[in-house]
């Protein structure tokens, strides 16, 4: 009984190691699960509480993606302005899956809006 049970648990194991091969991490790189290309937008507003709000550039009147301070890449929230144009990613928010957010957010060239 013993040699059956350790059986399946190795057959458990290489099945989560063969699906791990097909589907390699991408450490947050586009076109993972939830996650577009890179996107282009300004700082419409930034709070002291350490989050703000995005206005798409390529969807005007569309709705203003969230981030929060963990998501400015460097830790740059401090440096960033309203006004300025930062590119990042989209993925779906995790408290709700039906709105987007932005990571990975970085300032793109010298800032000026």
């Amino acid at each position: 009984m013993a040699n059956g049970i350790f059986a399946r648990l190795r057959n458990w194991g290489r099945a989560f190691r063969v699906r791990d091969q097909r589907n390699p991490p991408t450490d947050g790189a586009a076109g993972a699960e939830g996650t577009t290309s890179m996107a282009t937008g300004i700082v419409k507003s930034l709070r002291d509480r350490g989050f703000g709000f995005i206005a798409r550039d390529n969807q005007r009147g569309s709705n203003d993606l969230f981030f929060h301070q963990s998501s400015v890449a460097d830790n740059g929230f401090d440096q960033l302005r309203e006004g300025q144009h930062v590119s990042f990613e989209e993925e779906a928010d995790p408290r709700d899956r039906n709105r987007q957010r932005a990571v990975n957010v970085r300032p793109v060239g010298d800032g000026d809006a």
